[in-house]
């Protein structure tokens, strides 16, 4: 689905079969209900924290950017991401795996994505993973309605593919 954001033709992903269902939903300006009902009902859900709100203000970007990056049609803050999913979890059942993703680097901080992702949650049985550039994401494997995460050193973030075949020189 298109996205509001500022750059043409911004898309969101949803991966699906007839049993499980995986987002990915990045570079979206603000928790819009027609997002949310999009994305409802992921069995797992990479989606976007980008900026902290006191960080972004006092950080180092000029105000251009600034105002950018906060706009609606910029990218989500972490009490936006947390709206949406609230959002999410209210138009079908909460997704078992949210990952915390394009956390800017600047902006933002891995416990500060996750905490405002784990309020949202709470109660719901669902587990908040931070993909950060640094560090890997577990790989995880979504089948029959069910979330399989095995938290590997070095593993890669896995969207169902198949390893690939050495190539031969």
């Amino acid at each position: 689905m298109l996205l509001p954001h500022d750059a043409e033709e911004t898309i969101g992903y949803i991966f699906s079969d007839a049993e499980s269902k995986v987002g990915i939903l990045t570079d979206c300006g603000y928790d819009s209900a027609e997002v949310a009902a999009a994305f409802a009902g992921c069995d797992v859900l990479a989606l976007e924290t980008n900026y902290d709100q006191t960080m972004l203000q006092a950080g180092p970007y000029p105000p251009t950017l600034k105002r950018r990056v906060g706009g609606s049609r910029g990218h989500l803050s972490n009490d936006q991401a947390a709206s949406l999913l609230k959002l999410i979890c209210k138009a079908g059942p909460a997704p078992k795996l949210v990952i915390a993703a394009h956390l800017s680097q600047l902006n933002n901080r891995p416990a500060l994505a996750k905490s405002a992702l784990e309020k949202t949650l709470r109660g719901l049985g669902a587990r908040v993973e931070v993909a950060t550039q640094p560090r890997p994401t577990p790989t995880f494997t979504a089948a029959s309605g069910q979330v399989q995460i095995q938290p590997l050193p070095g593993s890669q973030l896995s969207l169902f593919a198949p390893p690939l075949a050495r190539l031969r020189s």
